[in-house]
């Protein structure tokens, strides 16, 4: 057996054990029903039961899924997730109002982010062992946090979101080509599609043509504008279909909320921290509820926090710089929960995932 023929076989072990490892552990999953979102988008809802309307998916708010659109109308934030809402109507045609489509979907979007995941880290850090780079990911796989992305039914935009922004990466670390760049759109399109937190990521996916091993040094004006072109095309894309669907782009309800989610922007940052890398027992969670009674001197404490990580990740960005890359990704897709950490919105894994 050759060298190459022994590495693919490694590859593909490595990529099975990923894949099928959380696919495994959570199989309890198929006895759970549908619950929170799901049971007025699925159950009583008939519009993804209706395949004459999925163009309807890419033209009005998410809400339009739901059997609660007539009693809340225009929600208070605007929410605009076109792909979801196209896997459901699949799901719909296998399964009708039945589980197990839809946790089998479910099943498979986070195996395919566990794979990309892996290869994504065994680009950037090819010296490191392979044990290390499995264990990496099965840590990733197997958060009971971020179990509420892949388990909860409805939490699918945020794996969705995760493989689109991972395809977007791997194509903008290729070296340039018009395949690539345009893999970078549709990528990029797609991510946006499934949730509007892609926005903030996408000038991570610029970053990370910076971290190809064929770059050469210096960067050029037109290598940089030519890398920026892919992300910009597909945010232009975006933002005109959903001005088109919502007639606007209502993010908060008033300067106070913003205010709100600004002096909850650290405690968010520290607490998602927290949670990624220390293990603990899942709980359904209300941040507003959680952020509410903490006091100035918790909120001073954690903007502390974040402003000696920032600084040690830029004065380190030379040396580390996949470690201030991450750091920055983390940040800025997450941020957005700041805002849902005003109003009752239960949830909080699927923001870390």
């Amino acid at each position: 057996m050759t060298e190459r023929q022994v590495s693919t076989r490694v590859r593909t072990l490595e990529a099975l054990w990923v894949a099928l490892l959380p696919s495994l552990v959570t199989l309890g999953r198929f006895r759970n029903d549908f619950v929170f979102d799901d049971v007025f988008v699925i159950v009583r809802s008939d519009f993804i039961h209706s395949p004459a309307r999925i163009a309807e998916s890419f033209t009005r708010h998410t809400m339009v899924a739901s059997s609660l659109e007539g009693a809340v109308g225009q929600p208070a934030l605007d929410t605009y997730r076109p792909l979801p809402l196209v896997t459901f109507f699949w799901d719909a045609w296998l399964a009708g109002r039945e589980t197990w489509a839809y946790h089998v979907t479910n099943m498979l979007l986070h195996a395919l982010v566990c794979v990309g995941l892996l290869e994504l880290v065994r680009r950037l850090l090819p010296s490191l062992p392979g044990f290390a780079r499995i264990a990496l990911v099965t840590v990733f796989a197997l958060s009971p946090w971020l179990s509420e992305a892949h388990v909860w039914i409805n939490g699918r935009s945020d794996p969705l979101l995760a493989i689109c922004l991972l395809a977007a990466v791997h194509a903008a670390l290729r070296t340039p080509t018009w395949a690539s760049r345009t893999v970078v759109v549709v990528a990029c399109s797609l991510a946006l599609l499934a949730k509007e937190v892609a926005v903030l990521a996408l000038p991570l996916v610029v970053l990370a043509a910076s971290l190809r091993d064929d770059k050469p040094p210096p960067r050029t004006i037109r290598a940089l504008a030519a890398e920026v072109a892919g992300p910009a095309v597909a945010l232009g894309l975006y933002l005109g279909l959903r001005l088109h669907a919502l007639h606007g782009l209502k993010t908060h309800e008033g300067a106070a909320q913003l205010l709100l989610a600004a002096r909850n922007a650290p405690l968010l940052l520290v607490d998602g921290m927290y949670r990624t890398l220390v293990p603990s027992d899942y709980v359904l969670r209300s941040l507003r509820d959680d952020y509410a009674p903490l006091g100035a001197e918790w909120v001073a404490a954690c903007t502390l926090i974040c402003v000696g990580i920032a600084v040690l990740a830029f004065r380190t960005r030379r040396e580390a710089p996949l470690i201030a890359a991450g750091l920055a990704w983390f940040a800025l897709t997450i941020a957005p929960a700041s805002l849902i950490s005003t109003t009752l919105w239960p949830g909080f894994g699927r923001y870390l995932y």
